[in-house]
């Protein structure tokens, strides 16, 4: 009798084993197969564009203080990591107040970091706009500050205007 026993414990664990692997092959299986529709679904909706059909961005490009002050040491200071003055194709233009207030250009490239950091304010949001090109080819590139208070024509804050 003991013998009997074993050998349907046995038997036992056994079929246990074998039900969970067919259904975790089933289950891996299934898986696979829907990731498989998927990506040749996500595939076919990229070449007829309508996957970005609906897709809402921000209008505007808005940098945060950490950012401006990025660019003010790579096109005002122009100093390509402290080692050498480097021109390129872009002049910005950084201006410390918002639009609705007198321009204050930073045009100062002899500051510290310490006192580019307190006029910035690394706290502020700024919106960045391609001006023009001028005539030697170079790209302008402005930046001010957004106050609170900042609306445009059609009476939209920054934060608000979506494509």
């Amino acid at each position: 009798m003991e013998e009997s026993t074993f050998d349907a414990i046995y038997i036992g664990v056994y079929v246990f084993v074998f039900i969970i692997a067919v259904s975790s092959a089933v289950f891996l299986y299934q898986s696979i197969s829907e990731y498989a529709e998927q990506a040749y679904e996500y595939s076919h909706m990229i070449d007829s564009g309508s996957l970005i059909l609906n897709t809402e961005t921000s209008r505007n490009r808005i940098l945060t203080g950490d950012e401006v002050l990025n660019y003010y040491y790579n096109y005002v200071k122009q100093d390509n990591y402290g080692e050498q003055k480097v021109e390129t194709n872009y002049t910005v233009l950084i201006n410390l107040n918002s639009k609705t207030e007198t321009e204050n250009l930073l045009t100062n490239t002899n500051l510290t970091y310490k006192e580019i950091a307190e006029q910035i304010g690394l706290n502020n949001q700024y919106l960045l706009e391609y001006r023009e090109e001028t005539a030697d080819g170079k790209k302008v590139i402005y930046i001010s500050k957004i106050s609170d208070t900042y609306y445009d024509e059609n009476g939209e804050t920054i934060d608000n205007q979506v494509w």
